[in-house]
């Protein structure tokens, strides 16, 4: 039943778009959307956008989000924000120049209709194989039977070394895929060095001066009783043997955040408070990861890396591989074994160079989407 009366309303939403594509119209917007909330790339092009007096449009996946636009775009009388799946989203794409999305089309919800150029700009560099290159996402999504990524009109990958990877897991052709920059990351490159900013974002975790953030930002596993044993083994040792000062953030996969919602946590581990993933790695001192692509985010800080992977074998053999040599692409970064996890929180850390990940990301990612799509 609930099938029916979405394929009803998504004809309904096709002919209302078709009637408004009738009127005669000047494509004057800029529509922009992220899968969750009002985040990642899409978030960054957005502001970018804003600045340059550009006619955005941002498309709320729900009210919190929608309520945090309403108030940057108040200031700016050339913006709007609507939410997905709604009538007024509905006029303005038949009104839009270009869709500007995280994961797909889909960000703006079953209702919209496509009718113009979509501009994928992606949430990371892939670690494990996925897509045409992953038989288990072959199997999950039917990619047999349709190709969902043929929707995308260009994908942003962060650089010629990862273009490959997006096109080979998408099918699409090199001139679909442009090495532009994710815009997530400009800023963090812009910020790094922001000691004021910093300390303001740290705030919200650390009681002294002298505490560290350790933040653990683990990838989506798909196996939930794993998860929670990786999960609270490490907050278990965390909270024994830390130094006395210091904190663990845990800033889950969206889809994992009520995971450990009636794990009772130790005082010095917290739940993540910032909506920003950008904001969360400024305020971290260390990071704690897997296989998240947050790993190269974070490496633009040269901020130490924990890399704790125990299902590493199984988790990549259900994959069907990686897009690089696990070892070597991250092998200035710190591997942690079961065994050895007890007696690595009071480490000394010292800042890193990460001269192997660098070549992964191209710098002024916004400019260079906007140049090329001005």
């Amino acid at each position: 039943m609930r099938r029916i009366i979405i394929l009803l309303l998504k004809f309904l939403s096709s002919l209302v778009t078709q009637l408004l594509l009738c009127a005669p119209n000047k494509k004057k917007y800029i529509v922009f959307s992220a899968k969750y909330g009002f985040s990642d790339n899409s978030k960054y092009l957005f502001l970018y956008y804003l600045d340059r007096e550009v006619n955005c449009v941002w498309v709320a996946a729900d009210n919190h989000s929608y309520d945090e636009v309403v108030k940057i775009v108040d200031n700016y009388p050339h913006a709007r924000v609507v939410k997905r799946n709604s009538l007024p989203l509905l006029f303005i794409l038949a009104k839009a120049k270009y869709v500007f999305v995280t994961h797909s089309f889909l960000d703006l919800g079953i209702l919209a209709i496509k009718n113009c150029p979509v501009i994928n700009l992606w949430h990371g560099i892939p670690i494990k194989k996925m897509g045409y290159d992953s038989t288990n996402d072959i199997e999950l999504f039917s990619l047999d039977s349709i190709n969902p990524y043929i929707s995308n009109n260009f994908l942003i990958a962060s650089s010629q070394t990862t273009k490959p990877f997006l096109m080979s897991c998408m099918k699409l052709s090199a001139a679909k895929v442009l090495p532009l920059g994710q815009p997530r990351n400009d800023f963090l490159f812009d910020n790094k060095n922001d000691q004021q900013l910093i300390n303001k974002l740290k705030a919200h975790y650390r009681n002294s001066i002298a505490a560290r953030v350790f933040l653990f930002a683990p990838t989506f596993r798909d196996k939930e009783q794993l998860s929670k044993v990786i999960y609270t083994d490490l907050i278990s040792s965390f909270s024994m043997h830390a130094n006395k000062d210091d904190v663990l953030v845990l800033r889950l996969h969206p889809k994992e955040r009520s995971l450990l919602a009636h794990f009772n946590l130790p005082y010095n581990v917290k739940l993540s408070e910032l909506d920003d993933v950008q904001e969360e790695l400024l305020a971290a001192d260390i990071l704690i990861s897997d296989y998240s692509s947050i790993i190269f985010d974070f490496s633009i800080l040269a901020r130490p890396i924990m890399l704790y992977t125990p299902d590493k074998d199984s988790y990549f053999n259900n994959r069907g591989g990686s897009y690089f040599d696990y070892d070597d692409i991250l092998q200035e970064c710190m591997h942690i074994e079961t065994s050895e996890l007890d007696s690595v929180w009071g480490t000394n850390f010292k800042e890193c160079n990460f001269t192997k990940l660098a070549s992964l990301h191209s710098r002024f990612a916004c400019k260079n989407i906007h140049d090329q799509f001005n």
